[in-house]
């Protein structure tokens, strides 16, 4: 089984347990205060994840997250890498966090960075 065929088994048994709750991770948290974004994020703070897609072999499973920042909904889709699942009941945390670990492996020995995305 390829990565991709992998990753959207995971994406198809995933989509009808959604949302999941997540928090960012540091890195997450560190490009978001750098980048003079309207959303700060802090350490702890909780979005729900609403879906998930698999960009490619470079990008892997990214997550939509919807953040709510003074009253207003934002949309920023983020790689698994960038995030901290909270749900360790959730059927599938164990097998996401084992993906997101290998993912995250595979970005050091490759050295590729992690992408974040906002969307107004």
């Amino acid at each position: 089984m390829t990565e991709e065929d992998y990753v959207l088994d995971l994406i198809e048994r995933l989509k009808p347990s959604l949302p999941i709750v997540a928090t960012p991770g540091k890195a997450m948290i560190q490009q978001f205060r750098s980048d003079n974004s309207v959303i700060k994020l802090k350490k702890g703070q909780k979005f729900n994840i609403t879906d998930c897609h698999y960009l490619g072999n470079e990008g892997g499973l990214a997550f939509a997250c919807e953040i709510n920042v003074k009253g207003k909904k934002h949309m920023l889709v983020a790689s698994i890498t960038q995030l901290r699942l909270e749900d360790a009941k959730h059927p599938l945390y164990k097998e996401l966090r084992s993906y997101q670990l290998s993912r995250t492996e595979w970005l050091a020995r490759n050295n590729r960075s992690s992408m974040t995305h906002t969307f107004p």
